[in-house]
């Protein structure tokens, strides 16, 4: 399993494979995840990861990420965050 460090670095790089206007709203999205402190960090990184994963997947097929998020990235956030605190890591798919 991979560290929370390696994990925040990995996504961090990951973002740079956006273009420029999807990764200023993705960098947003991690700051609204990351800077909710009822989850724990590593959790939050292990979502962060699989969010990208399917953004950049998403991304590829032409798809921008405002639609990606529905037009509220932060909305997204929230509603992802309380499914990871509601039913945690072992029922949301992040590993």
């Amino acid at each position: 399993m991979k560290s929370t460090a390696q994990l925040t670095k990995e996504n961090n790089a990951k973002s740079l494979r956006l273009n420029n206007t999807d990764r200023e709203i993705f960098e947003n999205y991690m700051t609204y995840v990351r800077a909710d402190l009822s989850v724990n960090p590593h959790d939050s990184e292990l979502m962060l990861n699989h969010t990208l994963k399917h953004l950049i997947r998403a991304e590829d097929t032409g798809m921008l990420a405002m639609e990606f998020f529905d037009h509220d990235p932060k909305a997204h956030a929230k509603k992802e965050i309380k499914a990871l605190k509601l039913y945690g890591l072992k029922t949301h798919p992040y590993e």
